[in-house]
């Protein structure tokens, strides 16, 4: 959120400077991204440690993952264009970890999620809404007229 200067009278003494949360557009969006990762982590702890029967290395990496996942939601949080890459950039390794265990594990937790996480981020609005400037269309060319003013000479 950006922060506006406003005046407030204390005491009807003096003015003093304070500062005021403004909101911002598509603020909505930042904080649907931040709790589609909270959720993720919790779908990733609950599918992962039952599928893992114990193993040191599963439960290991699990939770490193779900430490991931959390300070992801954090840096999602701030909202900017950084936050927004660094989050795509991890559930696209998150996607490509997951396929290469379902082919040769058949085991397919979180990557699901992770493949509707990076749907949502790749949404033009939500774009937008972490202060990605949106694609702009080419200026017109000025062809010098119409088709039947040039019929006409």
């Amino acid at each position: 959120m950006k922060l506006a200067d406003s005046e407030v009278s204390v005491n009807r003494t003096r003015l003093r400077r304070g500062r005021r949360w403004l909101r911002r557009p598509g603020r909505e969006h930042v904080r649907f991204v931040t709790r589609l990762l909270v959720a993720q982590a919790g779908i990733v702890t609950a599918v992962s440690l039952p599928f893992g029967r114990r193993s040191t290395t599963v439960i290991v990496t699990t939770v490193m993952l779900v430490a991931a996942l959390f300070i992801l939601a954090v840096l999602a949080n701030t909202g900017t264009p950084a936050a927004r890459t660094a989050v795509l950039s991890f559930e696209l390794a998150v996607i490509v970890f997951g396929l290469y265990r379902f082919f040769f594990e058949r085991y397919l937790g979180g990557t699901i999620f992770a493949i509707v996480l990076t749907a949502v981020l790749l949404h033009p609005a939500v774009a937008c809404a972490f202060g990605a400037e949106p694609a702009r269309s080419a200026e017109p060319v000025e062809t010098g007229g119409t088709l039947s003013e040039s019929a006409r000479q």
